[in-house]
């Protein structure tokens, strides 16, 4: 059942087909646990998480509403996916990313008919699944590469850099704390800029002009018709054509961003519109960068890349 679904996974997070099949394996005992209820305690695990309606999105293989890695991780527990990770040979951030792919795939397979099977039905289909990879296969990460290092890493190891060598030249103990002194201006001075990339995102109505993948790039005609607003209270507003979304998010100074599901309105735009699209892609983005006056929204696993520019 779930043999394309590895070829499209290896693809898409860019990992080897066994790794996926260990993924898909150990997402598959998650599923079927008789410890939390088998498939239906899974699905009832959402509803006490309060997007029932997600999971239930992709019944009769449907594309439904995305989730994110920050989602799966709130829904199945921090450790249960380490766990999956360690079984599998990835970092929980990759495990939780590609579940986050996997997931409504999966459902989407299972539920042909639109209803949900048996857990021992569920327990057969992800029986081929069920082997490890070896530890020594281990991969890091799958997210694109970013452009900058995480601003707490780059200080350190400015920090430490500076200070050692300026001690070595340094011949007289005052001379060493002056030397000192200036390394810690200095770091702060370089972390600055990234603290603020936070309050650059925020307070901006951003219009879509266009995504990128690795296949792909297109410039969108209407960008005023989907925008995205960030406030510094911790909600996000979206307009999506004729629909309008509300949500919260957190985003964190090295670029990192998590939304929740937004609450949308349902309304019929014109034939044509990308009102869907906008919203299961911001709703998955991971990173974030402010430059040149404008905005990048990054989507895990080599998903491609959101352009954003200020509202006129």
């Amino acid at each position: 059942m779930f043999t394309k679904l590895v070829t499209e996974g290896s693809q898409r997070l860019n990992l080897p087909g066994t790794t996926v099949s260990a993924l898909l394996g150990g997402l598959g005992a998650l599923m079927t646990s008789d410890r939390t209820g088998g498939i239906s305690g899974f699905v009832d695990s959402f509803r006490r998480a309060g997007i029932g309606d997600v999971i239930t999105s992709w019944y009769g293989g449907r594309t439904g509403t995305p989730v994110t890695a920050s989602h799966v991780e709130t829904v199945l527990g921090a450790g249960a996916i380490q766990k999956l990770a360690e079984s599998s040979g990835v970092t929980r951030a990759v495990a939780s990313s590609a579940i986050a792919f996997l997931l409504p795939k999966v459902v989407a397979l299972l539920t042909p008919n639109g209803t949900l099977p048996a857990n021992e039905s569920v327990v057969a289909a992800f029986t081929p699944f069920a082997r490890a990879v070896p530890p020594s296969t281990k991969v890091v990460s799958t997210r694109p590469q970013a452009r900058w290092l995480p601003w707490t890493a780059a200080a350190a190891v400015a920090i430490l850099a500076l200070v050692w060598g300026r001690n070595r030249t340094s011949s007289t103990d005052v001379g060493r704390g002056a030397d000192s002194a200036r390394v810690v201006r200095e770091a702060a001075g370089s972390i600055a800029p990234a603290m603020g990339a936070v309050a650059n995102l925020q307070g901006v109505t951003w219009e879509w002009e266009g995504f990128s993948t690795p296949t792909e790039q297109r410039t969108i005609d209407t960008p005023d018709r989907y925008t995205i607003r960030f406030d510094s209270s911790g909600r996000v507003g979206v307009r999506a054509d004729c629909n309008r979304g509300t949500g919260s998010y957190t985003a964190t100074p090295d670029g990192q961003l998590t939304l929740t599901p937004m609450a949308l309105t349902r309304a019929m735009c014109q034939p044509g519109s990308m009102s869907e699209e906008f919203v299961r892609a911001v709703s998955i983005a991971t990173l974030f960068d402010v430059r040149d006056g404008g905005l990048l929204l990054t989507l895990p696993a080599n998903g491609g890349t959101l352009r954003f520019r200020k509202a006129g």
